[in-house]
């Protein structure tokens, strides 16, 4: 509590001015916790010995720890970044998916695991397609049918889209 309160503060309690709430944070001064020499040096105090160091009862240290940590939804949130070189984004997130199911069988309560950036904005895309595409083709059937007023005639022009693909498809692999 004594080193949370000095390094990251402590609510001690809230203001109202107005309708609006204010929590009011407390912790020690920056010269106070700027240097780990000064943190090694901060007082405690005691009820049976006074105050003492915070080096006679702890040992202060710098460690690595995850990259970066967040607070979403309540929750606290480590954060791993990878970037993608001469591969696609989807494959690679397969291969990192599997990876990481080999390795962790269960993950304790509380964790999930939760795969965002590009990925997750190329999942999105491709879920959103899934709904728009068949809903722009039956708009281009509708068109194509009050321009004809033929539904014969229609087919004939929508089976024209396969073989364009197809087509597409040969000259971009034959090109390479």
């Amino acid at each position: 509590m004594f080193i949370e309160t000095a390094l990251g503060g402590m609510n001690v309690t809230t203001t109202i001015e107005g309708r609006q709430r204010f929590s009011v944070n407390v912790r020690f001064a920056q010269d106070f916790r700027d240097k780990i020499e000064k943190l090694k040096r901060l007082q405690m105090q005691t009820m049976e010995y006074g105050p003492i160091p915070l080096s006679a009862v702890a040992d202060v240290s710098v460690s690595d720890g995850p990259p970066m940590i967040n607070s979403e939804n309540a929750l606290l949130r480590g954060t791993l970044l990878f970037n993608v070189r001469d591969r696609d984004l989807g494959s690679t997130v397969a291969d990192a998916k599997k990876k990481l199911e080999a390795a962790v069988q269960k993950l304790p309560k509380g964790y999930f695991l939760e795969w965002s950036g590009q990925y997750e904005n190329q999942v999105r895309a491709n879920e959103r397609l899934k709904i728009i595409m068949p809903i722009v083709l039956v708009i281009i059937m509708m068109i194509l049918y009050f321009t004809f007023n033929s539904f014969r005639e229609t087919l004939i022009v929508l089976t024209s889209i396969p073989v364009a693909l197809v087509g597409g498809a040969y000259s971009f692999i034959s090109s390479m």
